[in-house]
């Protein structure tokens, strides 16, 4: 009987250790897909954490702390404001993933070599114009992405990356030879140059040498009218842009381009467009900045696939009620005109993402601006706004929101709706409460309250209820 005892005794102690392993393997597996976006909650819990990512945080250098981080498998440091990359980033032995896109470096370390792990590199829209010998160490790498760059040849030792599979080098200066060099000392891997898609013409006769690759096309003040017509030979011509032309000469040009995907008329003297625009059904991108525009053209109406319209820098002084036809619109600049008021048609822009109208003399917008649920950025900055309406709350997609130079004097409690506001700007408003609803902004993390007239009382009162924000005044 008493082995019996022993014998039950002994199975529920091996089926406890079993269930404890599988809670520990789960936790562990837990924390390895977990990401870590804050770099104070990371620091609390710095050897559990695999994944960080610190993009978009304005940062100019490494935040301390971060050699705690001891079995960190991905980093990224995407568009932030990086000029170079500490030595220490070779101490992340561990690393398989980094992501240092979109900031200003001009190198990386030679430490970076010894990353042994490191599988995907992603470097692209920098100011490198070379790398270190020692990337030729990363044995594992299979993934080196560094588009748009400054780079002319890459170091001899990217011929020891064996388990390369893509190199991206587009947007860079490599010449035909260091491309024939490249691909024949990586056979097995998939290297993306410049395509004729990605080469931009500026002279008109070069281009009309070599018709069929054409697909970009820039030009300033002056065209040969001889040469005019012949244009409308670039069969494949999808991006135009024209600059320091007159009105006629940029109808005359445009005329009968129907096929065009992106068309810049920046700095052109335009007062008007041309009714045959309204059949450029392929277009995407219509840029007409800095022009006399004061309405906005009618053959703009017909343009089903805008997806961005600028119009900055004129003196439209409101907008028609046709603007909510562009639904397809996700990014809509009107910035520096002079108008005062938005139609309620406004909200039918159930795409927009970017909405931009600072610099104009409106008092109030429509309350259907609530109808723009996937809005992300919206510019009121330096216009006579009095008051926002209440359905501002409803944009839970928000992350900036700027209403510096008004003159509002009250925020709507709905503010605290939303959810995902990162930076708030209230400068310059004779604004002197902040509703008590700003405490529900959890992922705010700036506050601009220069030149309000919020006291320092309420300010310490906010500071303490928004520990993660950083508020200016």
């Amino acid at each position: 009987m008493s082995k019996i005892i022993l014998d039950n005794s002994m199975n529920i102690k091996i089926v406890i250790i079993v269930i404890i392993s599988l809670l520990s393997i789960q936790n562990v597996n837990s924390q390895e897909n977990k990401t870590y976006r804050n770099i104070n909650k990371a620091l609390a819990n710095a050897y559990q954490v695999y994944k960080l990512d610190f993009s978009n945080k304005y940062l100019t250098e490494l935040p301390r702390g971060m050699e705690e981080f001891e079995h960190l498998t991905k980093l990224i440091l995407s568009r932030n404001n990086l000029s170079e990359i500490s030595t220490t980033i070779g101490n992340y032995r561990n690393l398989q993933e980094l992501d240092l896109s979109h900031n200003v470096l001009v190198t990386l370390p030679e430490s970076i070599g010894r990353l042994s792990d490191l599988q995907k590199l992603y470097l692209r829209n920098n100011h490198i114009s070379e790398l270190p010998e020692t990337i030729g160490e990363l044995k594992n790498l299979e993934w080196l992405v560094i588009h748009n760059n400054n780079l002319d040849v890459l170091p001899k030792s990217i011929g020891n990356l064996k388990q390369l599979k893509l190199l991206n080098v587009k947007g860079n200066n490599i010449d035909d030879i260091e491309k024939e060099r490249l691909k024949n000392i990586l056979p097995d891997c998939e290297v993306v140059f410049d395509s004729p898609e990605d080469t931009v013409y500026t002279s008109l006769d070069v281009a009309l040498s070599n018709k069929e690759n054409v697909f970009q096309l820039e030009l300033k003040q002056y065209i040969d009218p001889n040469h005019v017509n012949s244009i409308k030979e670039l069969r494949n011509l999808k991006r135009l842009k024209l600059e320091g032309f007159d009105g006629v000469e940029v109808y005359s040009i445009i005329e009968d381009l129907l096929y065009l995907e992106e068309l810049i008329l920046n700095r052109n003297n335009l007062t008007e467009l041309p009714n045959s625009m309204i059949e450029m059904k392929n277009l995407e991108l219509l840029s007409l900045e800095n022009n006399y525009l004061n309405v906005l053209p009618v053959s703009i109406r017909g343009l089903e696939n805008l997806k961005i319209l600028s119009v900055s820098n004129n003196f439209l002084t409101e907008i028609p009620d046709w603007i909510g036809e562009l639904n397809n619109l996700t990014h809509l600049y009107l910035g520096s005109n002079k108008i005062v008021y938005l139609p309620q048609s406004i909200g039918e822009l159930e795409n927009l993402s970017q909405f931009s109208l600072e610099y104009n003399k409106l008092v109030n917008v429509p309350d259907s601006i609530g109808n723009l649920s996937k809005l992300r950025v919206l510019y009121l900055t330096n216009n006579d706004l009095n008051y926002l309406p209440e359905s501002i709350g409803s944009l839970t997609e928000l992350s900036i929101l700027n209403l510096g130079g008004n003159q509002l004097t009250h925020l709507p409690w709905s503010i605290g709706s939303l959810k995902n506001l990162n930076h708030l700007r209230l400068t310059r408003n004779p604004i002197e409460v902040i509703p008590r609803s700003i405490t529900d902004l959890s992922e705010l993390k700036s506050l601009h309250l220069k030149g309000t007239r919020v006291s320092n009382e309420e300010i310490i009162k906010i500071k303490n209820l928004l520990n993660n924000c950083t508020i200016k005044n």
